[in-house]
């Protein structure tokens, strides 16, 4: 968090754009929130899904095409995949009126429910092979 507060402030105070970087106004306050949220609740996902299928290949393969911008992309051509964990995150720091992405809240709630049926699954699959 303090890593993107700094971003922020050294982005800002370098260019003209009229934000003061040290009174950051709530708005922006909350789109960093989404941003850690985001990001912890992908990184959960990627966890889980190594644990299922027991090697990190698998959510390198995954995730990070998602995450690089195939998810937006299958969000702006397919309504459907705006449910998809990443495309949903995407919803908590993205602009809501650009339409390719579900409101803030729906998103968070359906990368929250992603990440613990993920979870919930890999804690069965654990203890079942592992334990």
């Amino acid at each position: 968090m303090l890593t993107m507060w700094g971003t922020l402030v050294i982005t800002h105070a370098s260019g003209t754009t009229g934000v003061d970087p040290w009174a950051l106004r709530p708005a922006i306050w909350a789109n960093l929130g989404g941003v850690v949220l985001a990001w912890v609740l992908t990184a959960l996902i990627a966890f889980a899904v190594g644990v299922l299928a027991r090697s990190a290949i698998l959510p390198l393969i995954l995730i990070v095409p998602l995450v690089i911008g195939v998810g937006d992309l299958l969000a702006g051509l397919w309504s459907g995949a705006a449910w998809l964990p990443v495309a949903a995150g995407a919803a908590l720091y993205s602009d809501p009126a650009a339409g390719t992405h579900l409101d803030p809240l729906a998103g968070g709630l359906v990368q929250a429910g992603w990440t613990l049926l993920l979870l919930g699954a890999a804690a069965v699959s654990f203890v079942r092979r592992d334990l």
